[in-house]
């Protein structure tokens, strides 16, 4: 099913139990065929996207705070939409993916857009880093909370990463060609 207005419906997650975050005029969760969850938009927000959940059916995403910024937001059944910079994670421009142990990634911020990993039930925030050049961008993360991304390097090159809380920001490599290969 989509919403009664929607132009567009898309899925872009869905967990072990078949649930599937996305949007359809606004950020819906689909908990089964036909029947749609509208995810509003955080307080001071508008046109709410949503792009992972996990298992307990959490979900997450950006909404517009103004024509040209953006903030990640973290939502549930229990406490709604609450906006990922009142949480402790300043400049969140986005939230990508969120595993098991609610762990959320994305983009925040700061003098340029970088990659976090924010823990939501500790609330600690770690920033991720780029290979020496201005941008990063977490994409997605597993359950021992590892995370792969685009991160540019101190040519301007966009490379792929995985980090760790072990290794750090690691550069995967390419098979060659372009220089912009994606981590995802």
């Amino acid at each position: 099913g989509e919403g009664p207005s929607a132009l567009a419906s898309v899925g872009r997650d869905i967990n072990m139990f078949g649930m599937v975050a996305g949007s359809s005029n606004t950020a819906t969760l689909w908990t089964g065929v036909g029947n749609l969850v509208p995810i509003p938009s955080p307080p001071g927000t508008y046109w709410p996207f949503a792009f992972g959940l996990n298992d307990i059916g959490r979900v997450v995403g950006l909404a517009s705070v103004t024509s040209n910024t953006t903030t990640g937001w973290v939502w549930d059944p229990i406490q709604g939409t609450r906006d990922l910079r009142d949480l402790g994670v300043p400049g969140a421009a986005t939230a990508a993916a969120i595993n098991e142990s609610n762990q959320i990634v994305g983009q925040r911020l700061t003098s340029n857009y970088k990659a976090y990993r924010f823990d939501l039930n500790t609330l600690v925030l770690t920033d991720l880093g780029t290979f020496g050049g201005p941008t990063s961008e977490a994409l997605g993360l597993n359950d021992l909370g590892h995370v792969v991304g685009w991160a540019k390097n101190a040519n301007y090159n966009t490379r792929p990463f995985l980090w760790t809380p072990a290794g750090g920001l690691q550069d995967l490599g390419s098979l060659g060609g372009q220089p912009y290969d994606f981590g995802k």
